[in-house]
């Protein structure tokens, strides 16, 4: 249904959508601009942020096979019995320092 508007509200409507569409270009001018900066400001992150997928990636494989861990740390205690007991105690205190300090902000 087409309805009839007199010359003078269709110039002012036609002015209007102009301006929409004005506006319209220049949010997205700015916008490939905005998105141009963001990807070149993200290059310097690249890198770290690889690191870091690597770094989750390499956790996810040995909490997937919990076993190596095991046969390492027996193997360790095997042939180097005195470092296994030097980590042993060393991993101990780490987690009592840890257990007494979780306490504290328990507080």
């Amino acid at each position: 249904m087409t309805v009839w508007l007199p010359a003078s509200e269709r110039a002012v409507l036609n002015d209007a959508r102009r301006d929409v569409q004005q506006r319209q270009a220049l949010l997205l001018e700015r916008s490939a601009a905005l998105r141009q900066i963001f990807a070149d400001d993200a290059k310097g992150l690249q890198r770290p942020l690889a690191v870091v997928d690597r770094t989750r990636d390499v956790i996810r494989w040995w909490a997937a096979r919990p076993y190596w861990l095991v046969a390492l740390a027996g193997s360790t205690l095997l042939l180097r019995p005195r470092r296994a007991l030097g980590w042993g105690l060393r991993a101990w205190s780490g987690w009592r320092t840890w257990r007494r300090v979780q306490a504290l902000l328990q507080r």
